[in-house]
């Protein structure tokens, strides 16, 4: 009887779990998120102050950015980046630019990561849309 019941508990708050996952996974995940960032989002509870975001940002506007745009169109529907920096792409590429539409206003970096990396071309190469949480290692 006692392994019956346990084993009834043990199903239950799997299904609990399992709701409460379905329920809150796709609005996060309309925000960009896998479910590695989702997690990490949820165990630091949600909403974090400590994220800077370009005048102006939005969600849905960052979302439209592509991988092979040229940064005028990411420009056009994203707007100003917060600030951009040269980086080495490693590859026979050369030399590229990261822009960045946030950024950590702590010295915790518990904030909502959003950044696109173009080439030496000016084509958009990556797109960053991740939640960093203190002990990660950044990109």
């Amino acid at each position: 009887m006692k392994l019956v019941l346990k084993l009834s508990l043990t199903i239950v708050a799997i299904l609990i779990v399992g709701l409460v996952t379905v329920a809150a996974y796709p609005p996060v995940h309309f925000r960009g998120y896998g479910l590695s960032d989702w997690f990490q989002w949820i165990v630091t509870i949600g909403e974090h102050p400590g994220t800077r975001f370009a005048p102006g940002f939005s969600e849905a506007q960052f979302a439209q950015i592509k991988i092979g745009m040229t940064k005028r169109e990411v420009r056009t529907i994203a707007g100003k980046p917060l600030y951009w920096e040269t980086w080495a792409s490693g590859r026979s590429d050369g030399i590229g630019e990261n822009w960045s539409y946030s950024e950590s206003v702590t010295n915790i970096p518990d904030f909502h990561l959003r950044d696109v990396r173009f080439n030496s071309q000016g084509r958009v190469v990556e797109v960053w849309k991740a939640f960093l949480a203190e002990g990660e290692d950044s990109f």
